[in-house]
């Protein structure tokens, strides 16, 4: 680590400005979308190139005129046809999120009741570097029936070099602004899997540099370097355990001071303790429940998972299965001037640090609460 950080130092100055700003699952969700929406000529050039690319019955699929939406009815991103000839699902674990009971099973039958047959379903499911969904969330008897319809992708193996070698090559000199931004989201993900161009050369002397600290140059037999190799990556692999139980730990620390300190400032219902029998494997949420003409809503602070960040905003979260009008009209002359992020269960949300999030969620809580009253 001492050398990766002073290698860093002389690394040429360089800027990107999705790294810049975090990008989370439903940003990565939204830059996809926007590349395969590229329309020339009323065709759709690089979703036919997409769907070419996956192979399978995928190529097959007759591109006119889709409707291509992000986070609608929970679904990361969804293709589909107007005329109900095909919906493809495209389940995004960029970060890692865990699937929730029966995720995928619930978004086939979302479209199921939108008119669309089993046999025009086609489900992605899009990892960081691989990975399969939870037979929970995708049964074997449903991955049996769409069959050929069905593929796992992922970006380090899938995405960057399609982006790299098919999209990039294609784009027209003049759309500069496009050109860019795909420049732009190839070199942040290069950067997520240590691939960047100009850190090659300290990749490369970093690898040297591990090789001759375990004294696998001086070893001949490969086998042998392989064992203690392996060895070594199985007792990082123990202490990251470790390390993921202990950040678990403060994190559940931090919810229940956070908790503690809702409660004495607002006697209201608290939504959820998010501590203790009642935590979910991964998922954190804590807040107040409100109510605004008869509809409850909640200002709550929630995290995906252990490792991800905190948000905080207004959501339908323990309160209500779909979004209000009524509730949405509220929060929007609420903050009309300060924009928050959306999802299907968020009215508005925005992400945070840990050392921010409380004050900035107390914040959200007065100004609502104010409003009510």
């Amino acid at each position: 680590m001492n050398l990766f950080n002073d290698k860093k130092k002389h690394l040429p100055y360089r800027i990107n400005l999705i790294d810049e700003l975090r990008a989370n699952e439903n940003a990565h969700s939204r830059i996809f979308i926007k590349i395969i929406s590229f329309v020339e000529n009323e065709r759709y050039p690089f979703l036919e190139m997409f769907f070419k690319y996956l192979g399978l019955d995928f190529e097959r699929i007759n591109v006119k005129n889709p409707l291509i939406t992000a986070e609608k009815n929970r679904i990361d991103a969804l293709i589909q046809d107007k005329q109900g000839k095909y919906a493809v699902i495209i389940e995004n674990k960029i970060h890692g999120a865990i699937d929730q009971p029966e995720q995928i099973e619930k978004y086939i039958n979302i479209l199921k009741k939108s008119d669309f047959r089993l046999e025009h379903i086609y489900v992605l499911y899009l990892t960081k570097d691989g990975g399969s969904p939870s037979e929970n969330s995708l049964p074997l008897n449903i991955l049996k029936e769409i069959e050929n319809r069905y593929k796992e992708i992922n970006y380090k193996e899938n995405i960057l070099p399609w982006l790299e070698e098919y999209i990039l090559p294609s784009c027209r000199f003049k759309d500069t602004l496009l050109i860019t931004a795909i420049q732009q989201y190839i070199d942040h993900l290069n950067g997520m899997f240590q691939k960047r161009i100009i850190e090659k050369n300290m990749n490369q002397e970093l690898k040297v540099h591990l090789a001759n600290e375990l004294g696998i140059n001086s070893i001949a037999n490969s086998y042998e370097k392989l064992a203690i190799l392996g060895s070594e990556i199985e007792k990082i692999s123990n202490i990251n355990d470790y390390l993921g139980e202990l950040q678990k730990d403060i994190v559940k620390e931090i919810f229940s001071e956070w908790q503690f300190k809702i409660k004495q400032k607002y006697p209201l219902d608290i939504v959820s303790n998010a501590i203790g029998e009642n935590f979910s494997k991964d998922y954190l949420f804590l807040g107040i429940k409100l109510q605004y003409q008869g509809i409850y809503f909640a200002c709550a602070i929630g995290m995906d998972n252990f490792s991800s960040k905190p948000y905080y905003g207004i959501t339908i979260r323990d309160c209500s299965d779909s979004k209000n009008t009524l509730i949405e009209k509220f929060v929007n002359e609420v903050f009309k001037n300060n924009e928050l992020d959306q999802s299907p269960r968020w009215y508005g949300y925005r992400i945070s640090e840990f050392a921010n999030v409380y004050n900035e969620f107390m914040n959200i809580c007065d100004i609502v609460v104010n409003k009510l009253k």
